[in-house]
């Protein structure tokens, strides 16, 4: 026998949050074969910038290894690809959710932080040594930035989109990683 062949080429980008480019992933060359980028959730516009210049599919690097593994599959099963349209939109909507996040104050944060925990408004005003009416009216503005109508809301977009600062450590410490 002879050298079986792939029946399909796919090239894999990995993007770093420490250098997010502007552009999408390399020239147009590399429309000719499917790409595929995987990047952290700091690089939105990169991802979306990848989309517009011919990628199949984007995965998030910050998702457990396991679920990174079974996206990757999935997408490098997929015949065609995938409705650009609506990842362009989807990554849009992770930027703005991010964005808000970054528009907390360092106080909103740590109040974000303690939510995350799992405290509520009275444990944190007694350990911030605040009344409970300061940290309701932070929780408040925290929701009104989010863009979210309940705390709730408020910690699993904290999950989602949290990429530096006391709320993703409090994640981390969660997480124990």
């Amino acid at each position: 026998g002879g050298v079986v062949q792939p029946a399909a080429v796919a090239r894999v980008v990995v993007a770093q949050a420490s250098r997010p480019a502007a552009r999408g992933p390399g020239p147009a060359s590399w429309l000719d074969l499917r790409t595929i980028v995987v990047g952290p959730r700091t690089a939105a516009a990169f991802l979306a910038a990848s989309l517009a210049r011919g990628a199949v599919a984007v995965i998030d690097s910050e998702q457990p290894f396991l679920d990174l593994l079974a996206q990757l599959d999935g997408a490098l099963r997929a015949g065609g690809p995938a409705n650009r349209t609506m990842l362009r939109e989807l990554l849009h909507e992770r930027a703005r959710r991010a964005a808000g996040l970054a528009r907390l104050t360092p106080r909103e944060e740590a109040v974000l932080a303690c939510l995350v925990e799992g405290l509520t408004a009275a444990e944190i005003a007694a350990t911030s040594h605040v009344s409970i009416t300061t940290v309701r009216s932070q929780i408040r503005d925290i929701l009104v930035k989010l863009d979210v109508s309940t705390q709730l809301a408020a910690v699993a977009a904290a999950h989602r989109y949290a990429a530096r600062g006391p709320v993703r450590e409090a994640i981390r410490q969660i997480h124990q990683f």
